[in-house]
């Protein structure tokens, strides 16, 4: 975007994090390897919290129609991250700062209009939200969930009997049964509105290894 040598990549980034936005404020598009490098390092602070982040980053890389978004950052005067987001179907965020927070709501604001769920942490959820739906417009749906963490090891582990890791020849069973949590969680069913694709979704996870099943 600047094409004068003069600036240091540290320079140009406090600059982009500081104009054309209301009061100074910009988020901008996250995109080469430094980029996610960048992001990894900054997710990795709180890696409980931003373990869905990471993965897409890990998964797909910064630029991939497989995270049906975007990502985008914030940085201060310094050139250093204060927030990281994937804007789009589903939108996640990490901010450390409100003025990160401000700045990554607003960017999904203008760029994104098929935003079809946000995911975080309750407080930040509810101010993202502030920023973001100015206009007036309210929620379809508000759910909680709860982020458990175990702490100790397992020392008593049991088989149980047929689960196995899932193969392709199982889709067609697995289908209705994640449509089904998806419908119950955000009210849409994925088999009705995006079959094609919500089965490319599946049977990807099937050969990641992150599909068990029990018949």
């Amino acid at each position: 975007m600047y094409s004068t040598n003069m600036l240091t990549k540290t320079d140009a980034a406090g600059l982009l994090a500081q104009r054309s936005a209301p009061g100074g404020i910009s988020a901008v598009r996250l995109s080469g390897p430094e980029d996610a490098a960048e992001a990894l390092t900054f997710l990795a602070s709180r890696p409980i919290h931003t373990v869905n982040l990471r993965g897409f980053i890990r998964d797909n890389g910064l630029n991939s129609p497989l995270n049906r978004g975007s990502f985008y950052g914030f940085r201060n005067a310094q050139g250093r991250l204060e927030g990281v987001a994937l804007i789009g179907h589903a939108t996640l965020v990490e901010a450390r700062t409100d003025r990160a927070l401000e700045a990554l709501a607003r960017k999904a604001q203008e760029v994104s209009d098929e935003t079809h769920m946000i995911m975080g942490e309750r407080e930040r959820v509810e101010e993202f939200w502030n920023y973001y739906a100015e206009d007036g417009r309210r929620p379809r749906l508000a759910c909680r969930e709860l982020l458990l963490e175990l702490r100790r090891s397992v020392t008593d582990q049991k088989q149980v009997r047929n689960l196995r890791p899932a193969t392709l020849a199982d889709l067609e069973l697995i289908l209705p049964v994640q449509a089904a949590m998806a419908e119950e969680e955000s009210g849409v069913n994925p088999l009705v509105k995006d079959p094609e694709g919500f089965g490319r979704r599946c049977a990807r996870r099937i050969e990641q290894g992150r599909t068990w099943v029990l018949v």
